[in-house]
């Protein structure tokens, strides 16, 4: 349910997955029109190795900042935002830095570019286990609890019910596509273990951010 970079993996033996470039668009004259883009360590002002919020990077409020005085649909884009934070802790994505989140210079304006470069990272143990930004003061997804889903929905000026009404649509389509993708990925590529994990790992989680955006539906205790 999220645009995103078009993409795909090819190539035998060593795989490479190659995305298109957004930030062209091809003319009917058949030549190329460059769309100035910015990445959100650029747009919040911070250097490229303060990608991750541990490091002095942005976190979730100081993007909603720059979304809320700059681009042209705020309300859209937020709940974009919300939506890709979810999706990247449904598949394990810890490196959902600053740089991996963009604007685009439209004609009709500012606007979060495709979504791109989300990698279930947390399957490879050689990889940092932490959120690259704090999902409402929180690192990892065995601590959220309804605390952070307060803080996180006040980080970016929601409630949470409306955070978890973005989630819910997102883990049902998750659970019910899942296996037909990573068997179109098998059948494409060959099998991997790496694909059982993967698989194995967005089914549990999808459980767990369930159980914590349901904290958000229901009296708070």
């Amino acid at each position: 349910g999220l645009d995103t970079a078009d993409s795909a993996a090819w190539g035998s033996g060593r795989l490479l997955f190659e995305s298109a470039r957004f930030d062209r668009w091809e003319m009917e004259n058949g030549t190329l029109r460059r769309i100035h883009q910015e990445d959100f360590c650029q747009a919040t002002g911070h250097r490229s190795a303060q990608k991750y919020q541990a490091r002095g990077g942005p976190a979730y409020a100081d993007i909603v900042h720059v979304i809320r005085r700059h681009t042209a649909n705020p309300l859209r884009d937020i709940d974009v935002l919300a939506s890709w934070v979810l999706f990247n802790l449904l598949v394990g994505n810890n490196d959902a830095h600053a740089k991996n989140l963009a604007l685009l210079y439209t004609p009709d304006g500012l606007q979060l570019a495709p979504v791109y470069d989300v990698v279930s990272t947390h399957v490879y143990p050689h990889l940092d286990r932490q959120f690259s930004i704090e999902v409402g003061g929180q690192r990892t997804p065995e601590a959220l609890h309804r605390t952070a889903l307060d803080k996180f929905a006040r980080s970016l000026g929601m409630k949470p019910a409306a955070v978890a009404r973005l989630g819910e649509p997102l883990i049902d389509r998750a659970r019910g596509q899942v296996a037909s993708v990573f068997g179109q990925v098998a059948s494409q590529h060959a099998h991997a273990p790496v694909l059982d994990q993967i698989h194995d790992l967005i089914l549990e989680r999808a459980v767990l951010l369930e159980n914590w955006l349901a904290a958000g539906l229901g009296p708070r205790p």
